[in-house]
């Protein structure tokens, strides 16, 4: 059947992905903000909740054997990952604390992704962080959470054929950027299009916009109400000659919606996260074509969410009334815990 991969190659058109086994490097960040914040937990003995986190990593990506005509495995290492976040108040030590070990953890990680030919993320797995113990694997599922909000902008899907409609074409799926984050799963309707708006010569600027309402299994109340209204928009430099992304990026707003409890403030989700394909000088493509940035850093100071994120909700003040987790005791200064660094294959 070799001679049908190869029809299909040859009549493959320009928006079609190419993914090879020579690795890809890429620089991605994300910035999630959520009103009631969210607990994160230590290895051992620490918990801290965060109104906001940021997570920025650098990514070398290969397609690995494995895979088929209409689905691709890819392995993505991470070389580094870098954690900073806005906690509650009285406990922004414990979360840079935990933000440090976050950091140390997921540096020599792989991602494991399956994603379908035309660019659908399908999975997202973490192998190389342990979750031996209950505690550890509570870790590992966080940890995979930030993961598929960092590759949200990654998941971009082409149209039949990978050849222009010369009209939106629309997602089939559930985009990475519509999840926002639960053990429980996400559920609900949406719809998200894609347009190309401009090319110049392999450099085609592709635009997305969509909305939803959608909620977590914990979120829907008796009667079911869906909890909150997405507005999703996006915005991707295509390489028509690699057949890859170049920048990418989306931004997510959640309000609650009419019909669900309002309690608190209406603005509710966000997220900012973008990806750039990275030179081997450390450059960074950017979203204007042939433009390059150069290599980052996290620096709190500087802003580097796209140009269409949301504007974050006020997080300035203490946020509302919580339940308090159970007080755990604080570790002991030295030494740190002898927790094995992630164990391959968990």
């Amino acid at each position: 059947m070799w001679w049908l991969w190869i029809a299909s190659v040859a009549h493959a058109g320009e928006l079609t992905w190419k993914w090879s086994e020579e690795p890809v490097r890429f620089h991605a960040e994300a910035l999630v903000t959520t009103h009631l914040g969210t607990q994160y937990l230590a290895l051992a003995n620490l918990d801290a909740r965060a109104v906001q986190t940021m997570i920025a990593l650098d990514l070398s990506c290969r397609k690995e054997a494995g895979g088929s005509a209409k689905v691709v495995e890819l392995g993505c290492a991470i070389d580094h990952a870098e954690l900073q976040g806005k906690a509650w108040k009285g406990e922004q030590d414990k979360l840079d604390r935990i933000f440090a070990e976050y950091g140390e953890l997921l540096t020599g990680a792989t991602i494991q992704v399956e994603a379908r030919a035309d660019g659908h993320i399908r999975t997202v797995d973490l192998e190389g962080v342990s979750k031996d113990q209950q505690r550890w694997a509570i870790v590992h599922e966080q940890l995979r959470q930030l993961l598929r909000k960092s590759l949200a902008p990654l998941s971009v899907q082409m149209p039949k054929h990978g050849e222009d409609p010369g009209k939106p074409w629309k997602h089939r799926g559930t985009p990475l950027a519509f999840e926002v984050g639960s053990n429980f799963g996400t559920a609900g309707g949406l719809v998200y299009k894609y347009e190309v708006a401009d090319r110049k010569g392999d450099d085609i600027h592709i635009v997305a916009s969509g909305r939803g309402n959608v909620s977590t299994g914990a979120e829907l109340d008796s009667s079911g109400t869906l909890a909150l209204n997405l507005v999703v928009s996006g915005q991707v430099r295509w390489d028509a000659a690699a057949g890859m992304i170049a920048y990418s990026e989306v931004a997510v707003n959640g309000a609650a919606t009419a019909s669900a409890v309002a309690v608190g403030p209406q603005q509710r989700y966000a997220l900012a996260a973008w990806i750039a394909r990275v030179h081997d000088d450390g450059s960074m493509d950017a979203l204007e074509p042939g433009s390059r940035t150069p290599a980052t850093t996290v620096d709190p100071e500087v802003e580097r969410v796209p140009t269409t994120a949301p504007t974050a909700p006020d997080t300035t003040v203490e946020p509302p009334p919580a339940p308090e987790p159970a007080p755990a005791p604080e570790p002991a200064p030295a030494p740190t815990p002898q927790v094995p660094k992630p164990v391959p294959g968990g």
